[in-house]
């Protein structure tokens, strides 16, 4: 609602003093053409994608100049917007608690602080069990997941730095807070196997996601090396995903692979090595 109003007010004052076009510097057009998926695709400013050119750098500043000069001679200054908007989102906050085994976890913001952090009840106290500011004082890396285990006595923390999607995730006592063995990098997400000793895991890099690289999904014993993981399942198509999991509900393994619309399931018992039965399969519709 307030940013409808800020954008509301902000239209209403150009529109009221009839502001000029806006014309911002020129932007080339140099074409890159793909073949993906048996589709053409014509990328014209790919070429602003490399943060790190000088060029790039200096259309970035260029048009940042302009749309200031721009708002400066035609959005007059509305008194107390600032003031408004540093209130809203520099308050109190308490994200929606999730719940595990009786016990309840949640994030909080405080007002000045740049990251929620993580925390439980205990005894019908609150306590702090992980802040990823104390991990990065930039205030740059966020919580972007919170899984769990069975019981709850151990929590897996995934944080990911500056609006990247590829997270490290830590194991830490849902007591005390502390780290239970080495961070592990680069993954796309975490899942608990029914035993613990255990985690199937989809591991994602700067590289491969610029590669286009198709997902894997691996089996992860905890606090080994990574060079040990084993490959669980693999898709050939990057627009694809699979997904290893072991539900709560059932004493199964369960291989799910998909698009966007559809998905296959299949499944096999507990520490079985036997090949996978099929229980869905559609190419229209996700199950």
């Amino acid at each position: 609602t307030l940013r409808l109003v800020v954008t509301a007010a902000l239209l209403a004052s150009i529109e009221a003093i009839g502001a000029p076009a806006f014309f911002p510097p020129e932007t080339p057009a140099r074409p890159v053409v793909d073949v993906l998926h048996g589709t053409t695709l014509t990328d014209r400013y790919r070429w602003l994608e490399n943060g790190k050119d000088p060029e790039v750098a200096a259309w970035t500043r260029a048009q940042h100049a302009a749309t200031v000069q721009f708002l400066d001679r035609n959005a007059p200054p509305l008194p107390g917007m600032k003031d408004e908007l540093t209130r809203y989102f520099d308050r109190d906050r308490t994200n929606p608690p999730i719940f595990k085994n009786s016990r309840e976890f949640f994030q909080r913001t405080r007002r000045g602080e740049p990251q929620a952090k993580l925390y439980t009840k205990l005894d019908g106290r609150d306590k702090l069990l992980f802040d990823p500011v104390a991990l990065d004082p930039s205030g740059k890396t966020k919580i972007g997941a919170v899984v769990p285990n069975r019981d709850a006595t151990r929590v897996a923390v995934g944080v990911y730095a500056q609006g990247s999607e590829r997270k490290d995730f830590r194991i830490i006592d849902s007591t005390t807070g502390a780290q239970i063995g080495p961070v592990i990098t680069g993954l796309g997400s975490f899942g608990w196997a029914r035993d613990e000793r255990y985690a199937f895991i989809t591991p994602r890099t700067a590289e491969s996601d610029a590669n286009q690289e198709p997902m894997r999904c691996l089996r992860h014993r905890l606090g080994s090396e990574r060079a040990e993981d084993v490959l669980m399942l693999a898709v050939s198509d990057a627009k694809n995903y699979c997904a290893v999991y072991e539900p709560e509900e059932a004493d199964v393994t369960v291989f799910e692979t998909g698009d966007f619309w559809s998905n296959t399931v299949r499944i096999r018992p507990l520490a079985s090595t036997a090949e996978p039965r099929t229980i869905y399969a559609n190419d229209k519709f996700r199950a």
